[in-house]
């Protein structure tokens, strides 16, 4: 999750890194794509090797919702949701509320940036982050709060499902959309995904209802931590518990001085 450091790779040497090279850079993981007919004759070596399956997502080790502090300047949200809930839309939505609310209502933070990434086939990880100025920042928090548990109990209005619904209408075949075609259908085949045209997600967006996205906001809300500076508090949700309670015991050891 975003602020937790990745101590892992410090342990990481070049026998890991080999290992990993062999196992996944080869001709069966790999899918190529182009635009340009002058490309279509290049000559890849690749060696052959076992077809690997997506990665899975580890165990949760946090009960959730909850929040920790760390080391950063903003304020941020992480949950996950499975892939046929419409992640992309959820994390639209969440754009558009905070945003509307603190950038264009009361003017606290400059942006929301978010972000939808894969874990694993099935789970898709919305990632949200509120910058603001740091007098501001507890402020933030407790909006971000209440922007998200409202989203929650009312769901998306009909405005904002025909607003979605209007972003997902298939547009011009410019050269970045055929671009991004390319990229998602070879990414889909890959990770044994369904390789749905722009028509099948148009049309799937306008079944879109109120309720069917509220039970994916539901499962957003369970599974949200958050990550705030240090001296923070995320109001109505607990702070993630920190060690099992027990103190080793063993003799102290002091630095000296400078």
């Amino acid at each position: 999750m975003a602020g937790f450091d990745e101590v892992g790779l410090r342990n990481v040497g070049t026998r890991d890194v080999q290992d990993w090279l062999s196992r996944f850079f080869t001709a069966d993981n790999a899918g190529l794509w182009v635009t340009n007919d002058s490309l279509v004759d290049i000559e890849l070596a690749l060696p052959a090797g076992e077809r690997q399956g997506p990665p899975r997502p580890g165990p949760r080790m946090t009960a959730t919702p909850s929040y920790f502090p760390s080391n950063v300047s903003t304020v941020s949200l992480s949950a996950e949701v499975a892939r046929g809930g419409w992640p992309g839309l959820v994390a639209w939505l969440l754009e558009r509320r905070l945003m509307a609310r603190l950038r264009y209502q009361e003017g606290v933070t400059y942006g929301v940036q978010t972000d939808v990434d894969t874990c694993g086939t099935d789970v898709r990880r919305i990632i949200v982050s509120l910058d603001a100025v740091p007098d501001q920042l507890a402020h933030v928090a407790r909006v971000a709060v209440e922007v998200v548990d409202a989203l929650v109990t009312q769901g998306p209005t009909t405005d904002e499902l025909n607003a979605w619904s209007n972003l997902c209408k298939p547009g011009p075949r410019e050269p970045q959309v055929v671009v991004a075609e390319l990229s998602r259908l070879v990414y889909n085949s890959l990770m044994g995904l369904p390789r749905q045209s722009p028509h099948e997600i148009h049309q799937a967006a306008l079944g879109l209802t109120t309720e069917t996205v509220k039970a994916t906001l539901a499962d957003m809300h369970t599974t949200s931590l958050w990550c705030v500076p240090y001296g923070f508090e995320v109001p109505g949700v607990a702070r993630v518990q920190e060690g099992n309670g027990q103190r080793l015991k063993g003799t102290n050891y002091f630095p000296p001085a400078g």
